[in-house]
């Protein structure tokens, strides 16, 4: 009869347990809906209610401060009215404009420009240099519409201090009505740190300062690579400001990416946006500790359960990870080993095969023609084997480039055959360079290397036929660097664009990483890294624009070659250089080409920076 018993306090403990799990659960379920109910009305209360009074602040605040800077360059320019005859940077008329200054704490210069482009009284004199400013974008706007009356600018780099600052400026009008030049007050974005700070509004907030078109002015904190940009796609252009003109949402910024609660209002006399966006994070401080009171003894044991539970993933994750990584490691060590071992190796038999078709090759052995003909054959099989080397060695590390300068409009003509022969029947090939192309610095061998591998990579892509284009041309990367990621400069571009399947943004985003192809088995995945990693080398860079669909354009960065470099030797002194001349004459047809790896795809273009 004892077992019986057992089973009976068997069944009592299950259903303690059962009912145990029960009231856990139901409290869990009734803790967790007050929890998204207080979660809402603490939004609401502290994120919304909140925002909007400090949006409704932040709008007088630049209302005053822009109306202030208004009303002293109608001052300005009464006084110029006055002072027809006033000569450039006189000293009376330059110290009346910095005494302006002091009640205007967001300012930091007051200059006027004169209609030929040139600053003529500047707050900043002499410390600012002569420097012509009919290209800035305030200038131009009172130039081209007279009625214009106060101009608000975008962000704009001063040529003077290097630091960002927004133009309010007005048109100065002749008595004949003609255009008399421009007064201009220099806003700082860093002078409304302090106001920012009066707020305690806690490191993860942010204040913006947009223009109707979604130009942004300023942000505090302030990022450097955001000054100027036009942000409509954010929600705040697309959808709230068309339904009302002030309001709040929330959103995941676009600046960062983190949730915020976004407060914002549009000025009435201006067309100028203030925002105010409170991370969630902060907003919900206050219902976190609450719902870490009120649910302390009904979730510890979930708590202790989904710690466990995680604290098991993240160990089997973090141990799955570091196994990748060692096997990573270890398939790359042992293939920088197999690939300079074979390479030297076969290194060697070439060298033993040159040294044949010298003697094959010598006038006292030429025999019959056609062994002339089979030394020519091999003369080109050597060279080519040579390349072929050179690439594998560089792969694996064991070959240092052999940087020089490379003349691109005769490397094109030299490669017009090869290309055509590697891209096959089925494709047009069309040959696009600049009539004054520079040389640039590359090794000569792997520059050859990379374009058969994209021409390659290319015929791949468009196993129906199609156009493939390879242009040159110059690029002066003065301004900005144009999503390439390199020092500004002078640059020759390569581009091989094709009319083929094109990639998928994923793909797009892999097809540099070393051992990724698209063609399974057929393919090794490290043709584009070689590419790629060529190109680093010699201080350019990579860039692949591609859509399902559309094709694939990739652009190749090289620098322009100075004069300080030893010139890249003439062609006829690599061996074997006019091989495939004399085997057409002889009637040997050349043999076909395989290299490269899947089509390259490439990084998305960056955005530009603003100047």
């Amino acid at each position: 009869m004892r077992i019986p018993a057992k089973l009976s306090a068997l069944r009592i403990d299950y259903a303690a347990v059962a009912l145990a799990i029960t009231i856990a659960l139901g409290a869990c379920g009734g803790i967790a809906i007050w929890a998204v109910h207080e979660r809402e009305q603490t939004i609401q209360d502290r994120g919304y209610h909140v925002g909007a009074n400090l949006a409704r602040v932040l709008e007088e605040q630049v209302t005053a401060a822009v109306q202030a800077v208004d009303l002293t360059l109608l001052h300005t320019l009464d006084a110029i009215q006055l002072l027809p005859e006033l000569s450039d940077h006189d000293p009376d008329f330059e110290e009346a404009l910095r005494q302006k200054l002091p009640r205007l704490p967001y300012v930091r210069a007051l200059f006027i420009i004169g209609p030929d482009g040139f600053i003529a009284q500047d707050t900043d004199h002499p410390f600012t240099p002569r420097t012509n400013l009919a290209d800035r974008e305030y200038f131009k706007a009172h130039v081209e519409h007279p009625s214009l009356g106060v101009h608000i600018g975008p962000p704009l780099l001063s040529r003077s201090t290097n630091t960002w600052f927004v133009s309010i400026s007005r048109r100065i009008s002749r008595p004949s009505g003609g255009f008399g030049g421009v007064v201009v007050a220099a806003v700082e974005a860093q002078r409304f740190a302090s106001f920012y700070r009066s707020l305690e509004l806690g490191p993860s907030a942010s204040i913006a300062l947009f223009r109707r078109d979604g130009t942004l002015l300023l942000r505090v904190p302030h990022i450097e690579s955001l000054m100027g940009q036009r942000r409509t796609d954010i929600p705040l252009f697309r959808s709230h400001l068309l339904l009302s003109e002030t309001g709040s949402y929330r959103s995941e910024t676009a600046f960062d990416g983190t949730p915020r609660v976004i407060s914002y209002r549009a000025l009435a006399n201006y067309p100028l946006i203030v925002t105010i966006a409170l991370a969630e994070e902060a907003v919900l401080a206050p219902w976190r500790r609450n719902l870490t009171s009120v649910a302390a003894g009904g979730l510890a044991l979930a708590v202790l359960l989904a710690a466990a539970g995680i604290a098991a993933v993240r160990y089997r994750r973090h141990y799955e990870l570091a196994r990748e990584r060692r096997l990573q490691t270890q398939h790359l060590e042992t293939l920088g080993r197999m690939t300079g071992g074979i390479a030297h190796d076969i290194n060697n038999l070439l060298a033993i095969i040159a040294s044949g078709t010298r003697i094959l090759s010598r006038p006292e052995g030429a025999g019959a023609e056609s062994s002339r003909m089979v030394a020519a054959e091999l003369a080109d099989a050597v060279a080519r084997g040579r390349g072929l080397m050179a690439q594998l060695l560089s792969f694996a590390k064991s070959h240092a480039l052999n940087i020089r300068p490379v003349h691109i409009g005769r490397k094109m003509d030299d490669l017009r055959a090869l290309l055509r022969q590697a891209a096959g029947a089925k494709v047009v090939v069309n040959f696009e360079v600049a009539p004054d192309i520079w040389a640039c610095q590359a090794d000569p061998v792997q520059f050859d290397a990379a374009l058969l591998n994209l021409a390659v990579n290319a015929r791949d892509a468009m196993p129906e036929g199609g156009r493939l284009t390879v242009a040159a041309r110059n690029l002066d990367l003065r301004a900005d660097c144009r999503g390439f990621h390199v020092p500004v400069g002078e640059y020759v571009e390569i581009c091989v664009a094709d009319t083929g399947t094109g990639m998928s943004p994923d793909v797009v985003r892999r097809a540099i990483e070393p051992f990724f192809s698209t063609k399974g088995s057929a393919g090794t995945g490290l043709g584009l890294s070689q590419v790629y990693g060529f190109v680093r080398q010699v201080g350019g860079d990579l860039r692949i624009e591609s859509a399902a669909g559309k094709g694939t354009t990739v652009r190749l960065l090289f620098p322009r070659a100075d004069n300080s470099m030893p010139a890249e030797r003439p062609k006829a002194e690599s061996p074997g250089a006019n091989a495939e001349q004399e085997i057409r004459s002889a009637g040997f047809a050349p043999r076909s080409l395989h290299t490269g790896d899947s089509p390259v795809k490439a990084r998305a273009p960056e955005e530009t920076a603003h100047s």
